[in-house]
């Protein structure tokens, strides 16, 4: 289930978990948005078999200069405040530099209805006392094209990334994120 970012904030029956139509439609929604702040983003390929989704994983790097705006764009992030507002987000688990931000998004009444999933969203929104539900969005920020397409590559399909690191390490290398090397060890 998505949420657990929030849970100091919202409980975590208020990120229910997605059905893959409206998983897809609200990437296809943020997509665009999200291209607007930065050179390269995507959202690494998910595993076959899922029946749901508790959130939704953006991969990204460079950011774009924001025109009529104050704020500044470092060389890793696009600032924030304007991601946030970018995607319509209510709540921000922020961090600065290479590292993964977490996003709330309101789900609009009656959205999933169109996907043929509204009792679904209504039983959801029936879980939370005000009954608001959210869509947790995850923005992991990478330094450069380089790693961006390493990240990519090692989040695809769940836990294939995962599961390959685990089988690299038994002959010695260490597989990741940051790339695969050979494992040393130190003898002390």
């Amino acid at each position: 289930m998505g949420g657990n970012a929030f849970a100091a904030l919202l409980s975590t029956e208020a990120f229910p978990r997605m059905p893959p139509a409206v998983y897809y439609a609200l990437k296809d929604r943020l997509l665009p948005q999200i291209s607007r702040l930065y050179k390269h983003v995507a959202v690494p390929f998910e595993a076959p078999e899922k029946t749901t989704y508790g959130d939704v994983d953006f991969i990204v790097a460079g950011p774009l200069t924001i025109m009529n705006t104050q704020e500044t764009v470092d060389q890793v992030n696009a600032p924030h405040k304007i991601v946030q507002a970018a995607i319509g987000a209510q709540y921000a688990n922020l961090m600065d530099g290479n590292r993964t931000s977490n996003f709330a998004v309101p789900v609009d009444v009656g959205e999933w209805t169109m996907f043929g999933h509204g009792a679904e969203e209504e039983e959801a929104r029936r879980l939370v006392e005000d009954g608001i539900i959210y869509y947790q969005v995850d923005i992991n920020v990478c330094t450069d094209k380089e790693e961006f397409e390493r990240t990519i590559f090692y989040q695809a399909y769940g836990d294939l990334g995962m599961i390959m690191g685990l089988l690299a390490r038994n002959i010695g290398l260490a597989l990741g994120e940051k790339g695969l090397k050979v494992h040393t060890i130190v003898n002390a």
